[in-house]
């Protein structure tokens, strides 16, 4: 690659970079997670996306408790999968809101409890 497609590379990236930081900003998210599977995984990506509406389901019955999951409350997150640069290692990145510090607290340590202990081949949080 050529000194100048360097720069014009490092250049589109540092753009999206802002970009991303500035649509983080205006939607007020305090937390990011990125949650992984073991490297050996055997799950496809249909049984990842499962576990990972499991544990979702999970925090917000943590969170908010039975009562508030049949209101229709839910920890407010904007979620998306990704497969890493060898296309291969599929793994979930997640923003939550929090309404409290409080919540923001239970949200951190009811998902590394939930994501460590009862999600098949989990990685890390």
């Amino acid at each position: 690659m050529k000194l100048k497609e360097q720069k014009e590379q490092k250049s589109k990236i540092q753009i999206y970079k802002d970009e991303f930081a500035k649509w983080t900003k205006q939607n007020d998210f305090c937390l990011f997670g990125t949650f992984t599977w073991k490297y050996e995984s055997r799950l496809n990506e249909a049984e990842r996306k499962k576990a990972l509406a499991r544990f979702l389901n999970a925090m917000d019955r943590k969170i908010h408790k039975g009562k508030g999951v049949k209101e229709g409350k839910r920890v407010e997150r904007f979620v998306f999968f990704e497969q890493g640069r060898s296309r291969t290692n599929l793994h979930a990145h997640i923003f939550f809101k929090s309404e409290n510090l409080r919540q923001t607290k239970d949200i951190i340590s009811q998902a590394q409890d939930f994501w460590k202990n009862k999600v098949t081949d989990a990685g890390g949080v």
